[in-house]
């Protein structure tokens, strides 16, 4: 999502548009409403080592594909302790762990403390929050690591960088924002016909939107 291009829309559509500090305010209500529609929601992100045994989630990269993470879209750097077989989580925008992948079949969750004293065969991981623990060196081979996650959209700090919001949720939350921010009865409620077909068509019923 570009954010110069969402607040310039905003701008050039309200009659009255409040000042560049409002309109970012309101683009972070509007994420922040979004997160707490699609909470429920699950996503995937495959682990994906570079050239230099750095890990980092990506969710556009074939697993033969060789390029390195600052070549692609990446979701998230992760951190792996290669000594521990401890992948870490840093991104917060992923907020839960849920299941993890080894070439397609879900490895058996169990406790860490089985994982320290190697009682497992290799199909069996340990996740206690952001950590990731696992049975062995998972940068080895050509092994593919998925993991099935919760993420959040991150609220907006910056104009000048690309947030990965998928476009479909920038028509959302501009019309969100339209409807908190226009003072025009018409402007207002034409937003709030487009943003709840846009909630419709995803499957979302609320009434929770006011001003």
């Amino acid at each position: 999502m570009n954010i110069p291009t969402l607040i310039n829309r905003v701008q050039a559509y309200i009659v009255e548009p409040p000042n560049y500090n409002k309109i970012v305010d309101s683009i972070n209500i509007a994420i922040s409403r979004i997160n707490a529609l699609i909470l429920p929601f699950d996503t995937y992100f495959t682990i994906v080592f570079s050239d230099k045994g750095l890990p980092s989630a990506d969710t556009n990269i074939p697993s033969a594909d060789t390029r390195t993470p600052s070549e692609i879209g990446v979701l998230s750097t992760l951190d792996y302790d290669q000594t521990k077989y401890k992948i870490t989580v840093t991104d917060q925008r992923i907020i839960k762990l849920k299941t993890v992948y080894k070439d397609g079949l879900a490895l058996k969750r169990v406790s860490k403390e089985g994982i320290d004293i190697s009682i497992y065969s290799g199909n069996e991981v340990a996740i206690i929050g952001r950590e990731i623990y696992f049975t062995s060196d998972i940068n080895t081979g050509t092994t593919e690591y998925q993991v099935k996650c919760i993420l959040k959209f991150e609220s907006i700090t910056s104009a000048t960088l690309e947030y990965k919001i998928p476009p479909y949720f920038e028509d959302l939350i501009y019309n969100i924002v339209l409807f908190m921010l226009t003072k025009e009865k018409a402007q207002n409620e034409e937003a709030k016909l487009f943003l709840t077909a846009e909630l419709e068509a995803s499957g979302i019923n609320t009434n929770n939107w006011s001003n």
